[in-house]
């Protein structure tokens, strides 16, 4: 943190709209492998087994 805190302090501006577009790519990259898995693989909420997950029944719930 002290590094990139000496590397942007000339230009605070630039430096934290850099940051926040590579954590904005990073987000939008996340947020769709989640949705494509939502929807796509678990067929939205009625792909998943509620039940299971209130009883912490290892059996019965997903690998991974």
């Amino acid at each position: 943190m002290t590094l990139l805190g000496i590397v942007g302090r000339d230009k605070p501006e630039k430096f934290l709209h850099n940051s926040f577009a590579l954590l904005g790519y990073w987000v939008t990259a996340y947020f769709v492998i989640v949705f494509i898995e939502h929807y796509v693989f678990w067929h939205g909420i009625s792909g998943y087994d509620l039940e299971a997950w209130n009883m912490n029944t290892s059996a019965m719930l997903p690998r991974g």
